[in-house]
């Protein structure tokens, strides 16, 4: 969603407002006044600054921004008449609107990057944020569509909101261990993700069980994902704007322990097409689901609806789409929006246990729909041992559970004495059987075990 910066509605207001006051042309010439002036203090090897005490800050170099371009190197001192300053911060807007800016060293000293300090900036292809910054700000890098790469500093511990907004061509982010306080949206939109990953020891948010998201850890809210997101089951909730923008996004299964969806949390997730909602959510904030154009399945197994607004699947195509709800649910979802909205409302068939023994034991369990064609677990393997194979297993699943049986059996290998290179006496040994020598000649022999994996280097015979 396109957003403007509350600075230039500030200047709209006025503008509009100077229309209707006398001496307008006098009033106009003086609002415009700091528009038609110098945005910069100096200008020094082609980066513009403000200067303040000792210190200077990367600005652009009037109201039409778009000041730069190719390959930017910003020093970590510049001195102008005489006096040398510090660069500590790359300002407000700095880059902005810079689409022939193509790549950007930033300088040890700098300590924050402001708002939409780059955004616009569609030719840079990678950043590097150095140890030193510690906040990214609001926008910071909105729209460079051809950002492939950034390393954030272990110093950072604050990223903006809307900080990497439609970055579609980023592909993986890592959060440092420092991060605190990361903004809304802040990765919304990055269609290309594949991998996030927290750094371990981070106090505020993890990437528990390597699921490719970042957890709030103390409320255990998922608050950015990407299309190869695990959710764990320790989730309880799905944050606003989670999801958001996620194009690459085609089908995801909610884990049992999510209660609430925030709002917006899958908004233009423009490829999904099927998503499973599990008994215990409760509540669904809005616009969760607007926009999602490709969306044909539902599966909500909660039994009590859940709460939400009616524009929750607003500007999708819900009127063409299933919604599989509990047999028992049909009407109660049939009779409240949004969920009356969907072409079809239909029963979810009934779940039963398909489980796997192996020799007593259980290997593995399923739940399976009723009716679903069953793909046989493949076999076990074990050392020195030999698999059975399953027991019957149907080719669907009956309305009963199933038990499918498996067991091993030891292998056996041929232990051979030979004696002047002559064979003497043959053995049939099982695996992981003791060897104990019983041969009473007073010569060495060699020992041959035909298919053991294990072959002792000589044997004294006594």
């Amino acid at each position: 969603m396109y957003h403007v910066s509350w600075e230039l509605c500030i200047f709209a207001t006025s503008f509009f407002n100077l229309f209707n006051m006398k001496k307008v042309f006098t009033l106009l010439y003086v609002a415009l006044l700091p528009l038609l002036a110098s945005a910069y203090d100096a200008k020094i090897d082609g980066i513009y600054y403000d200067l303040s005490g000792d210190n200077a800050t990367v600005t652009y170099a009037n109201y039409n921004y778009n000041s730069y371009s190719g390959t930017v190197v910003i020093p970590s001192t510049v001195t102008y008449n005489g006096k040398t300053y510090s660069v500590t911060s790359i300002g407000n807007y700095a880059f902005y609107g810079c689409s022939g800016l193509t790549s950007v060293t930033i300088g040890n000293s700098v300590t924050s990057i402001g708002d939409e300090a780059f955004r616009g900036c569609s030719s840079l292809t990678s950043v590097t944020i150095p140890e030193g910054v510690t906040s990214i700000g609001g926008s910071t890098f909105e729209g460079c569509s051809s950002l492939t790469s950034v390393t954030i500093g272990n110093s950072v511990t604050s990223i903006g909101d809307y900080a990497f907004y439609g970055c579609s061509g980023l592909s993986s982010i890592t959060i440092p261990g420092n991060v605190t306080s990361i903004g809304s949206s802040a990765f919304s939109g990055c269609s290309g993700l594949t991998s996030i990953k927290v750094e371990s020891g981070n106090s505020k948010y993890d990437s528990r069980n390597n699921c490719n998201a970042i957890i709030e850890t103390t409320t255990n809210t998922l608050i950015t994902g990407c299309k190869n997101t695990v959710i764990p089951n320790s989730v309880t909730s799905i944050g606003d704007y989670a999801f958001r923008g996620c194009s690459g996004l085609t089908s995801l299964t909610i884990s049992s322990g999510v209660t609430s969806i925030g709002k917006y949390a899958f908004y233009y997730c423009s490829s999904l097409t099927s998503v499973t909602i599990p008994n215990s959510v409760t509540s669904i904030g809005d616009y969760a689901f607007s926009w999602c154009s490709s969306l044909k399945d539902v599966y909500c197994y909660a039994e009590n609806v859940p709460s939400t607004t009616s524009n929750a699947f607003d500007s999708s195509p819900i009127a063409s789409a299933t919604l599989h709800v509990p047999a028992g649910s049909v009407d109660a979802y049939k009779a409240i929006s949004p969920w009356s909205k969907f072409g079809t409302i239909e029963a979810i068939n009934a779940t039963y246990a398909l489980t796997y023994y192996v020799d007593g034991k259980v290997y593995k369990t399923y739940e399976v729909e009723e009716g679903s064609t069953i793909t046989p677990e493949p076999a076990p393997t074990k050392e020195g041992y030999s698999f059975s194979g399953w027991s019957y297993i149907p080719a669907t699943m009956p309305a009963t559970d199933v038990v499918v049986m498996g067991t091993f059996s030891i292998n056996s290998y041929t232990l051979t004495y030979k004696v002047d290179g002559q064979v003497y006496k043959t053995y049939t040994v099982e695996y992981g059987s003791a060897i104990t020598p019983s041969l009473s000649l007073r010569k060495k022999a060699t020992l041959s075990v035909a298919g053991a994996r294990f072959l002792p280097l000589c044997l004294l015979i006594m």
